[in-house]
């Protein structure tokens, strides 16, 4: 019988391992924007997940000459720590390592860059030397060496903007403990209590519940007994230093709910419904907290909440980071069809970045797809510019985002340094997107190789 369970164990553990080969992040580049001065390049980076088809994620990279990484403007944030002193931030994303300042106008470094897809991640990363260090640790993959990266905590330049950070490798263990504020995580809680006083507060687990997950959320004092919440189930409790001050995050009701004690008054108040993932006090008024949509900074006394990760880009950007929803078809007849009149109609409307795919094509019928547009109003327009060069369409609704996402669309080009940056689709095993850079003479450099999972699979 022994043998039999263990020959099951390894048998789940082999399919799930295959079931995660089975799926992959794939990326696709467009909407190639050039900066005035021609030394900058910016686009749309977007996430494909064979695992989530219907949920890309869409990113905005940036490529300079100085650096040899893209720098991600918009990362989403996964974990982070705050400076003891309460002046830097420092956050992980799929994307990267970046530094923020906690001033009245936040600034963010890119510390280091994770290309998408990448099997490693970052195991650890803190302050260090009463915060005047910062450090990471790298897991998985060739970097894994056990090696410490370092950096001062420094930025500077105008508001917002993203640098690249020079780094300091060790091949030592990092000196001393780390500085930083205590950081409170889901599922990761500890109630409160003081013997002296004979108080307490947080969860009891309901003993005469049918549900082994419901609990009770108790206050205790002296004498007194209070249930201020009950059938739910803990998700984090973060008091502030002096625990005047606790943020409670329950799943009550079928619902998220997060909920502000405060000890002075003995009220609990609803704060939000957002599942908070990790939370971290400045002082006794003011927390950061990270949930799906981002990083957060509160204020008790002040009622406030203002969005950190609230990013910005310059106007030459024009990057559109919406989902879209509809797409023009246009059938064009085979046998008349002028490609290059078709494609400098494209031009001269500004649908260049716009994905354009051919699908069903025969000798008498071509059929192009034309996207995509946030609204059926946007692809009206653009379908009645169309109608104007003597192309009937056709509007129809995305119904698969991925597949979409998927063709290869039409190759950006715009002008860059003495040459041209051009983006590249190719498909061979798997898809891939890249952008190349064109010289006068006609040779050719990869300025931001593809970036997918499948290549180390």
């Amino acid at each position: 019988m022994r043998i039999l369970f263990a020959v099951f164990a390894l048998f789940c553990q082999f399919s799930a391992l295959l079931a995660q080969a089975d799926f992959a992040l794939f990326t696709r580049y467009d909407q190639l924007r050039v900066s005035p001065s021609r030394d900058s390049l910016a686009f749309r980076c977007v996430i494909l997940d064979e695992a989530q088809p219907e949920s890309p994620q869409l990113r905005v990279l940036l490529f300079t000459r100085k650096n040899d990484q893209p720098v991600c403007l918009n990362p989403q944030p996964e974990r982070f720590v705050v400076s003891e002193d309460a002046k830097y931030l420092l956050f992980s994303a799929p994307t990267g390592l970046y530094l923020m300042t906690l001033n009245a106008i936040p600034r963010v470094g890119q510390v280091a860059f994770r290309q998408i897809g990448s099997q490693w991640e970052f195991e650890k990363f803190g302050f260090l030397l009463s915060g005047k260090r910062i450090f990471f640790k790298i897991k998985g993959g060739k970097n894994s060496d056990g090696s410490y990266y370092f950096r001062k905590p420094e930025l500077a330049g105008p508001a917002r903007p993203v640098f690249w950070l020079n780094l300091k490798k060790e091949n030592k263990p990092h000196p001393g403990a780390a500085f930083q504020l205590p950081l409170f995580e889901i599922g990761k809680y500890s109630n409160i209590s003081n013997g002296r006083q004979r108080s307490f507060f947080g969860f009891v687990r309901d003993s005469l519940s049918q549900f082994p997950g419901d609990y009770f959320l108790i206050l205790k004092e002296k004498n007194s007994e209070r249930i201020l919440l009950s059938d739910c189930r803990p998700r984090l409790l973060a008091p502030n230093a002096d625990s005047s001050q606790i943020l409670v995050s329950v799943f009550h009701k079928n619902k998220n709910k997060n909920y502000l004690f405060e000890r002075g008054t003995q009220k609990l108040i609803l704060f939000s419904d957002k599942l908070i993932v990790s939370v971290s006090w400045l002082g006794r008024d003011k927390f950061i907290y990270l949930t799906e949509s981002g990083l957060f900074l509160h204020s008790v006394s002040g009622g406030k909440t203002t969005r950190l990760s609230d990013w910005r880009f310059p106007n030459w950007y024009s990057i559109d980071l919406q989902i879209p929803k509809y797409k023009i078809e246009i059938k064009v007849d085979g046998k008349k069809f002028d490609e290059k009149a078709f494609f400098n109609a494209l031009h001269k409307l500004g649908f260049s970045d716009k994905l354009i795919s051919e699908q069903n094509q025969t000798k008498t019928i071509r059929n192009f797809h034309l996207g995509g547009f946030v609204s059926q109003s946007e692809a009206l327009s653009a379908g009645e510019k169309l109608r104007h060069f003597g192309y009937n369409f056709h509007i129809e609704r995305i119904h698969d985002i991925y597949n979409f996402f998927s063709n290869p669309g039409g190759e950006e080009q715009q002008p860059f340094d003495d040459g041209y940056a051009k983006i590249q689709y190719r498909k061979k095993q798997f898809r891939e997107s890249r952008i190349i850079y064109v010289d006068r003479a006609g040779n050719f450099e990869i300025l931001v190789p593809p970036m997918n999972s499948a290549n180390s699979q």
